[in-house]
Order: structure tokens, then sequence, then C-alpha cells
């Protein structure tokens, strides 16, 4: 990505994040938050991704964002490798294994597939009419993350 995408990126995320904050919509808070610590990771601000990424796991464990809990693991995880804290990399990958795993038996089960797809949509840009992040990005297109891939 571009310095000047990046930038354009950082104030729409700084933008959603006020918005998020003030609507009380934990969800997309704490995924702005998520992408936020993205972009931070992607510039090598690494304790401002540690902090977002902080932020955030909270917020998905109070909503019971199953896989906003393993994701951000993940990535909390990712920012420990990446800073030779490979103990600590480790215990957060261990920890958002079995979550993950939950996540693709909840899938095979029919009752419970629609969650799955809820979280998912949440969690990959494509947003429910009329949401906060619609009006900040009403061309966001719809895309799959590798660990929210049901075929893993």
């Amino acid at each position: 990505m571009r310095e000047d995408q990046q930038n354009d990126a950082r104030e729409r995320y700084e933008q959603a994040l006020h918005i998020h904050s003030e609507s009380q919509d934990n969800l997309e808070l704490a995924n702005t938050l998520v992408a936020l610590g993205d972009l931070d990771m992607s510039e090598d601000r690494l304790q401002d991704a540690r902090g977002r990424y902080d932020q955030a796991l909270p917020i998905y464990n109070d909503i019971q964002d199953d896989l906003g809990v393993a994701s951000t693991l993940k990535s909390l995880a990712d920012l420990d490798a990446r800073e030779n804290r490979f103990q600590n990399a480790r215990e957060r990958y261990e920890q958002a294994l079995p979550i993950f795993g939950d996540l693709r038996m909840t899938l095979d089960s029919p009752t419970r597939s629609g969650r799955w797809e809820t979280s998912t949509r949440e969690r990959n840009g494509c947003r429910m009419p009329g949401s906060a992040t619609n009006r900040l990005y009403p061309n966001t297109a719809t895309f799959r993350i590798a660990s929210a891939s049901p075929t893993r």
C-alpha cells in the first residue's frame, strides 16, 4: 500500500473509531481497532499495534465474538513473533488454535452456522445496510480472510 493510501486508510479508520465509540457499536469498534492495529503493523508501529489489539481483545470477549478473540490473539502472537518474543507468541497461538477449531465445529453444526456467517461477514468488511461503516466506505468489497475460511 502506498503511503498516501495508508494515510487515507488511517484517517477513515480514525473516523470510524469515533463513530463506533459514540454509537456504542462494540463489534464495529473492535473491528476498527484491529484494522488500525493491522495498519500499524504494516507501518512497523509495533507498540501502537499492540495497544490497538490489547484494546480490541476485551471487547471481543465481552460481546462473545469468538472469531474476533481468536483472530486478535493470532495478531498479538504474530506481533510477539515479530519482536522475537517467541514464548509469548507460542502461548497466544496455543490460546487461539482451539478457538479456531471450535469455530470450525460451529460451522459444521446446522443450528449455529448462521452465527459463523454473521461473524465472518462482520469481520471481513461486508457490512449490514445502514451501518456507520457503509457511510464511510460505500464501495467496500467483500472478501474472506484465511483464518476465517471454513475450508481450512
